[in-house]
C-alpha cells in the first residue's frame, strides 16, 4: 500500500511546531521525511531523538533520506523517519517534566486517550502525537512494521543493540554487528519499543555511543543502511557502500559477547545523590560485590559477576 495522506498534511493536522535545534542550528519538525519504493515491501519507521539530548539519530535519519532522495536505489516498501520529543530538542534538554520514553503501557495510554488536551503537559503532548502516528501508520500498512528506535549513552562504551526476545527481532539485530542486549524489557517498563512490539511489530532499539562522540551519528547511518537490507527494503548489491558499514560496527563491537542478557538494573530516583565511580564503561566486566557508584546510602555493588 502507498501512502493515501502527505505526512506533512498529518504533522499540520496534529498543530506540530517547528522548533530550532541549538547543537546543529537545524530546524526540526516531527516529520523527518519518507521514501518510497517503486515495489511492494516492509513499511520501516526510524525514531530520532526520544531522547532529545541524544540528537544523533535525527542528524543520522536526515543524511540516509538525503542519499536516498538522491541515489534512488531500487526500494521496495517505505521508509519513514520520525523526531521523538521535539519540543525538548529544540532547548537541547532531555526532556520537560518526564521521561518521554516511558508510560508506554496500555493504562496510560488509555487515560491519555481519554484526557482532555488541555491538561496534557509537555511530554503527554510530545507522547499524544506520536500515538496517533503509530495508530495510522498501524491502520494504513501492512503488518508488522519495522520500527528502529536509536539512541546514545552518557558513558563511554561500544555500539549495541535492544530487543525484546522475540523470534522477530531476532533478524534484524544480529545484522546490525554489535553487542545484543536481553531483557530490557524486563528491567525498564513503559518503553516504545516495549510497547510497539507487543503489538506485534519488528521494533529493534539501537545505541550507537557516547553523546558528544563525533562517531555516534556514523554509527547510527550504518545501522539504518544494515537494517534496510535485513529488513528487506534494499538489495546489497544496490549499496556498495554495504561493507564499509558493516566493517565499522564490527570493528566497534570486536571482543564482545554476540548477546548479554540483563540480570540486574539499579532503579535511580531524585535525590539520590548518585554518582558512578570514575572509569566505568558499558560491557565491562564485574565481580560479585565490586563497588560501581555511590548514593547517600553508600557504596553501590554488583549483586552478581558478569
Amino acid at each position: 500500500m502507498r501512502l493515501t495522506v502527505d505526512p506533512n498534511t498529518w504533522m499540520s493536522e496534529l498543530g506540530d511546531p517547528q522548533g530550532q535545534w541549538p547543537p546543529k542550528g537545524l530546524v526540526t519538525r516531527r516529520w523527518l521525511g519518507s521514501h518510497e519504493g517503486s515495489a511492494p515491501g516492509p513499511t520501516m519507521v526510524i525514531v530520532g531523538g526520544i531522547h532529545s539530548n541524544e540528537p544523533a539519530g535525527v542528524v543520522a535519519v536526515q543524511r540516509v533520506l538525503q542519499v536516498l532522495a538522491r541515489a534512488r536505489p531500487n526500494m521496495r516498501g517505505r521508509l519513514l523517519g520520525l523526531a521523538g520529543n521535539i519540543r525538548a530538542l529544540a532547548k537541547d534538554i532531555r526532556y520537560h517534566d518526564r521521561d518521554l520514553n516511558r508510560r508506554w503501557y496500555p493504562d496510560h495510554l488509555a487515560r491519555l486517550r481519554d484526557q482532555a488536551r488541555e491538561l496534557d503537559t509537555p511530554e503527554d503532548h510530545e507522547q499524544r502525537e506520536l500515538l496517533t502516528i503509530f495508530d495510522r501508520l498501524d491502520e494504513q500498512f501492512d503488518h508488522p512494521l519495522v520500527v528502529l528506535d536509536l539512541h546514545s549513552f552518557s558513558a563511554e562504551g561500544p555500539p549495541f543493540s535492544v530487543v525484546a526476545d522475540a523470534l522477530r527481532n531476532r533478524p534484524i539485530a544480529l545484522e546490525l554487528r554489535v553487542p545484543i542486549i536481553f531483557g530490557l524489557e524486563e528491567a525498564v517498563d513503559g518503553t516504545l519499543l516495549g510497547y510497539l512490539a507487543d503489538l506485534g511489530h519488528i521494533a529493534v532499539g539501537f545505541e550507537a555511543g557516547q553523546h558528544e562522540d563525533a562517531r555516534t551519528v556514523e554509527n547510527h547511518v550504518a545501522a539504518i543502511w544494515l537494517a534496510l537490507v535485513a529488513a528487506g527494503l534494499l538489495d546489497r548489491a544496490d549499496l556498495p557502500e554495504l561493507e564499509r558499514h558493516e566493517a565499522r560496527l564490527e570493528e566497534a563491537g570486536a571482543g564482545l559477547p554476540r548477546a548479554v542478557e540483563i540480570v540486574y538494573r539499579h532503579a535511580i530516583r531524585p535525590g539520590d545523590g548518585f554518582h558512578m565511580d570514575p572509569g566505568c564503561v558499558n560491557f565491562q566486566p564485574l565481580r560479585r560485590g565490586e563497588r560501581v557508584a555511590s548514593d547517600r546510602e553508600g557504596d553501590i555493588t554488583s549483586p552478581s559477576g558478569g
